[in-house]
């Protein structure tokens, strides 16, 4: 029984590792999108870009 209680909390911890990995990779998926579409927005915006450096 006690062994039974152990290898469920391990599963349990696992399965809460696993959830928050994927909501991790989610963002950081997320967060790539829109990196690239905002780079790509600046790129066809070249008197913007031109102020921002300037």
């Amino acid at each position: 029984m006690h062994q039974n209680l152990i290898r469920l909390r391990i599963y349990g911890m696992s399965c809460a590792k696993k959830v928050f990995a994927n909501a991790l990779f989610n963002s950081l998926d997320a967060l790539e999108d829109h990196s690239e579409v905002s780079r790509k927005a600046m790129e066809l915006d070249i008197p913007g870009v031109h102020s921002i450096v300037a």
